[in-house]
């Protein structure tokens, strides 16, 4: 292991000579680049919205499973929801007949708040046990349905932090 021997003597003189300068004799910061792009970290990755799990969900409603009903202009599905936040929500179903970008309308309940929105279906992919899951994002859900969300999530970090 190598060790580096700093001289503090030749250092304190440094920091010195430094700060006998005025502000006037430091270089303006017009036209400064880095050499390199910073993005700071996020924790929810591309997400603008923190998600409540199955996990949660279950906690909350008291229920291991929360149907929710699908709507498109042709017909009408059945699934379990899995993840929501005030962005979307992640659904599964049996059925394979829809696509991404495709507008459709969704209900279920959170507890005893009726959750009805329209949304577009962002993703779909298979679960391991041959269901489809859609990924799905609201559009024009109602305000004091997104605070209810908002303050679900709130509730459950709250617990979380007092049982820790």
């Amino acid at each position: 292991m190598r060790y580096r021997v700093i001289n503090i003597i030749n250092l304190e003189e440094d920091v010195m000579a430094d700060s006998d300068k005025n502000w006037d004799d430091v270089p303006s910061l017009d036209g400064l680049s880095m050499d390199w792009d910073y993005e700071p970290e996020n924790p929810m990755g591309k997400r603008a919205y923190s998600r409540l799990s199955s996990k949660e969900l279950r906690f909350l409603s008291q229920k291991n499973e929360i149907p929710v009903k699908i709507a498109t202009n042709k017909r009408q599905f059945k699934g379990l929801l899995l993840d929501v936040s005030q962005g979307g929500a992640s659904i599964q179903i049996e059925m394979k007949e829809l696509r991404e970008s495709q507008l459709i309308k969704v209900g279920f309940f959170l507890g005893t708040q009726k959750i009805i929105s329209k949304a577009k279906i962002r993703n779909i992919r298979e679960s391991e046990n041959g269901n489809t899951i859609l990924g799905i994002e609201f559009v024009g859900l109602e305000e004091n349905t997104d605070e209810f969300i908002s303050r679900l999530y709130s509730s459950v970090k709250i617990k979380d932090w007092y049982t820790v």
